[in-house]
């Protein structure tokens, strides 16, 4: 079972005409990035707390406790371009948890009637306590458009925009109470731009890729399979050495789908902590992930092939010694934030994470017996919270192929949908799909995708494990 994982990678790329390795018709990605001085800040907050069935991302294994609940973390990211404009990547989930969309609430009540999702203070909340006033935020960029992400956007100015993926608007159009099944509310997106993003700048490692600041700082990336409209971005941090962090969304919900990997192998300091079952799940050389995603009829996501092709675009970036991916709901995360010599939290920066060994730190942080992402059955403590399926503050297990469902579907649409929202009306806004971007692809991936920026980008890929 260990080798399913990339058996699937290999048999679904190579239908689009690409290797889990990281080559394409036989020639390496072209991991080339366009050169730039400038840097984006990037600034991490907590957006909420909760407990999941693991089976809405990883698939039946005798060694992962799929029948319990996983804990997980959600975040948000202020960015803060060096020339100051400052820019969102998701806000969160809204404090008043009762105004979110019916369906989500009945999707995810807890037996007692609770709401599994824990808000300690929303982000607009963090945002002004740490002195930035909202009508300074440009733009708030969804991920993609789960309620999880979007955030209250009644509490930001008109002045701020909206800008998604392709076919967020066509998913989420009419929103409650005009479509009473919808997973959205009015207010996503009443009174200001939304938009969706057009992927028009040259590929990097063969994925879709719009260049957000126009100066090679931060890259929106195309990474389908969750929900329509998904996408991460990677954005420049520093740039004396050239290091980057992958926002990666929910392209996937535990870091165990994506390390180990070919290219970020188990070290032996960390063998220690598994037990005979999982060293085997390992693989001879420690190169396969411990978890497997869930099938198509338990996944959260909408199209369980494209979210694991997704998952090897994620897995070649993490295997660059000058990238840190970071997932919205890492649950591995927790023990480290804002802790000394841990993960900053706002208003601290993420951008020193490589002087600092963030990377290091966190990257294995699962397999630890008392780390809350651990939810390993045989010779390792899974955490207790993760256990106990019966405790009135988690969502049920057995009710994980519903919210699956539920999370999963299209909101039902009229025939015809705009791609851009003004003020509150429609208006015609030419996109270009994530479908189509993939399809109509013309480049040459052997083609340089900008000025060679030297060892970072086009030799600085293999990662320190290796």
């Amino acid at each position: 079972m260990h080798f399913v994982i990339l058996e699937l990678l290999i048999l679904v790329s190579a239908a689009l005409g690409q290797s889990f390795s990281g080559k394409r018709n036989g020639h390496a990605l072209d991991f080339t990035i366009p050169t730039s001085a400038a840097t984006v800040k990037v600034q991490m907050l907590k957006a909420l707390t909760a407990t999941l069935p693991l089976s809405l991302f990883a698939a039946e294994d005798p060694n992962v406790a799929t029948d319990a609940n996983t804990d997980l973390i959600g975040s948000a990211f202020l960015l803060e371009h060096s020339s100051g404009r400052r820019v969102m990547f998701d806000i969160g989930i809204r404090k008043d948890t009762e105004n979110l969309a019916p369906a989500i609430l009945k999707t995810f009540a807890n037996p007692d009637g609770s709401f599994p999702f824990k808000v300690e203070k929303d982000i607009p909340t963090q945002l002004k306590e740490g002195g930035i006033e909202l009508d300074t935020i440009d733009t708030v960029i969804w991920s993609h458009s789960h309620f999880d992400h979007v955030g209250d956007m009644s509490l930001f100015p008109n002045s701020t925009n909206v800008l998604a993926g392709p076919g967020t608007l066509k998913n989420t159009q009419p929103p409650f109470p005009e479509n009473p099944n919808a997973l959205n509310v009015k207010t996503d997106f009443e009174g200001r731009n939304v938009s969706e993003v057009v992927f028009n700048a040259p590929r990097i490692a063969g994925q879709a890729a719009h260049d957000f600041f126009g100066d090679g700082t931060m890259f929106l990336l195309d990474l389908p399979g969750h929900i329509a409209g998904h996408m991460g971005a990677l954005v420049r941090v520093t740039t004396s050495p050239t290091t980057f962090i992958l926002l990666a969304g929910d392209s996937n919900h535990h870091i165990g789908l994506v390390r180990p990997n070919p290219g970020v192998r188990l070290l032996c300091d960390h063998q220690h902590d598994l037990s005979e079952d999982l060293q085997k799940l390992g693989g001879p050389d420690f190169s396969d992930p411990f978890i497997t995603p869930a099938p198509q009829n338990k996944s959260i996501h909408t199209d369980a092939v494209a979210a694991t092709v997704s998952l090897g675009k994620v897995q070649r970036f993490d295997a660059r010694a000058d990238t840190w991916v970071v997932l919205s709901h890492d649950g591995s995360f927790a023990p480290f934030l804002n802790k000394t010599d841990g993960i900053p939290l706002f208003p601290g920066s993420l951008n020193d994470w490589r002087k600092k060994g963030l990377k290091e730190l966190t990257k294995f942080a699962y397999l630890k017996s008392d780390n809350p992402a651990n939810i390993f059955q045989s010779g390792t403590e899974t955490n207790s919270s993760a256990k106990d399926t019966s405790e009135s503050n988690v969502v049920s297990a057995n009710n994980s192929t519903s919210t699956a469902t539920t999370l999963a579907s299209a909101t039902p649409t009229s025939s015809e949908s705009s791609a851009t929202i003004t003020n509150g009306a429609t208006a015609d806004d030419e996109t270009s799909s994530a479908d189509d971007a993939a399809t109509n692809d013309s480049t040459d991936e052997g083609e340089s995708a900008g000025d060679d920026e030297g060892s970072s980008d086009s030799e600085d890929t293999a990662d320190s494990s290796e």
